[in-house]
């Protein structure tokens, strides 16, 4: 991922064209593959307290975590991703919007940032 309009594509593509959550799995893959950096990560909270109405919608990304993600480093790329690339609220609710259309919820877990 070279750009942040690349990036926001991802996230479009998502939301409109993507329906299994295999599919899903693996563009987060990609995410973590290409972003290391953590530093970023308490930025989504910033963000759920500017444009979310609702917890449940933060604490989805973290069942998506637990009941999905192998590995701490995926879910640290993808709230990295949302905190430096993504500049509309709109694709940042489109994305959690997916993970509770698509995925199944399996419970919260507590963040340890």
């Amino acid at each position: 991922m070279a750009s942040s309009a690349e990036i926001r594509g991802i996230y479009a593509l998502h939301f409109t064209h993507f329906a299994s959550s295999a599919e899903i799995r693996g563009i987060y893959a990609l995410h973590s593959a290409h972003l290391a950096s953590t530093a970023e990560i308490k930025g989504i909270f910033a963000l759920h307290s500017a444009h979310f109405a609702s917890s449940a919608e933060i604490k989805g990304i973290y069942a998506l975590h637990s009941a999905h993600f192998a590995s701490a480093a995926e879910i640290r790329g993808i709230y990295a991703l949302h905190f430096s690339h993504i500049a509309s609220a709109a694709e940042i609710k489109g994305i959690y919007a997916l993970h509770f259309t698509h995925l199944a919820y399996r419970g919260c877990v507590n963040p340890a940032l």
